[in-house]
Formats: C-alpha cells, structure tokens, sequence
C-alpha cells in the first residue's frame, strides 16, 4: 500500500511539471540543522564536530582552530609563564593600602623581595615577621618588601588591621592578576629581585625551615650590594 502511494505522488508531480522529491540524507539534515540554529545530536560533542559556523561570529570554527585559540588564552592569561631567575620581572605591582602605585622600575638600584601569602599557609605567617624586621634594620633605600595577598577582600582588610604597625609594602591581588603574571600556582611564593632589576632566585611552595636559608641568602645579597656601592662612591 505505501510504495503503491509513493508512486501515485510521483506520478502526480511529474504530470504537474514539479522535481521529484530528493530522500533527505544524513548530511542534508546535519546541513539543515545548522541553518537553523539547531545543534544536531551528532555535534553534541567537539570531537564529532565538522567545521560549522558558529552563531553571530560569521567564522568557521574548526578543531584545529579552537586548539590556538585555546593557547593563546593560556598565554594571554600568563599561565603557560613563571618568572624564572635572571628574568626581568614585571614591573607594575598593582597598589599599596594608601592607594600609591608599586613598580619595580622606581625601585633601581635595591633588592625587592616579594612574597606571594595567604593568612592560612603557616610558612607565610612565619616569615612576614622576619622580613619586616630585616626591611627595618636594613632600610628602605637599600631594600624593600612587598607582600602580595592573594585572598578575598574581607580577608585582606582583616590581615591589613593586623599588620597595621608593618612597615613594609602590602600589596592585594584578589583577582589573581599578579599570580598569573608571576607563575604563582601555590604558597608560599617568593621572587628576590637583585639591584640589577633582574630575579636572582625564586622559591615556590617552601616550609617553615626555609626561612632561615632565606635570611642567609638576602644578607649575602645585601653584603654585595654594600661592596658595589663602595665601589661607586
């Protein structure tokens, strides 16, 4: 009864003039689809996904495409990008609490520690003290910290009341903007700036027994830069 009726309708539309209908293919409903603005069941998933326009871009969005563009947002981001010893670091540090601007470039000539903390990591809490007392005894004009707090905004306003009396410079990352600059993927994180403007030595993820290894090192840093400006005068 059905084929008797197909061709009856055939039949009808070829005595009308008319093309006879095509049976809609696999690719033709795919094709269909798209123009519509549907999303076949086929394409639910990238890795089945042909090249396709994608809506309102008007550009053809292959695998292969998505993949660079997936790279350049990495980069973009700073992931893919940790500052290493000898690099020059970036400048722009974002604000201090009175609202100053932090760069590196004014900071010519001293050795720039900056440290990457949170109030739960113990490390962090254990050296800040320590490195405020060196940035005192030693003094501002040959040696500056500035600790970068990486926590949600109640949290830092709450570190701030606490380190209220501290004298060094500190510094809030609460988007993540300088970790990314930076390569910080976890805490502790400290990068020594030497007098050149380039890192001498970055530490990631140390414990407690770090600190003192710390310590020796800047004093070490710190007897150099006194025999160069010696030297200079």
């Amino acid at each position: 009864m059905v084929d008797e009726r197909g061709r009856a309708r055939a039949l009808s539309r070829g005595a009308r003039g008319e093309t006879p209908r095509k049976k809609k293919t696999e690719a033709d409903r795919h094709r269909l689809g798209h123009r519509h603005g549907k999303s076949p069941a086929a394409c639910q998933m990238l890795a089945s996904c042909p090249a396709i326009k994608w809506p309102y871009s008007g550009v053809v969005m292959t695998r292969k495409t998505l993949a660079v563009l997936a790279a350049v947002v990495l980069v973009a981001q700073g992931v893919a990008a940790a500052v290493q010893a000898g690099d020059v670091p970036p400048p722009r540090l974002g604000s201090d609490r009175n609202g100053d601007r932090v760069n590196l470039e004014e900071m010519a000539g001293k050795i720039v520690v900056i440290s990457f903390w949170a109030t739960w990591c113990p490390p962090c809490r254990k050296e800040l003290p320590v490195l405020e007392a060196i940035h005192n005894s030693v003094g501002e004009d040959r040696l500056e910290v500035i600790a970068v707090n990486t926590e949600d905004s109640r949290t830092y306003r709450g570190a701030l009341r606490r380190l209220k009396d501290y004298r060094m410079t500190l510094v809030h990352d609460r988007r993540g903007i300088l970790q990314r600059q930076y390569g910080v993927d976890g805490l502790p994180h400290m990068v020594i700036v030497g007098v050149r403007g380039k890192v001498v030595s970055v530490k990631r993820g140390y414990n407690e027994d770090m600190v003192i290894p710390i310590v020796d090192e800047l004093n070490s840093l710190l007897r150099a830069q006194a025999r160069v400006r010696i030297q200079e005068n």
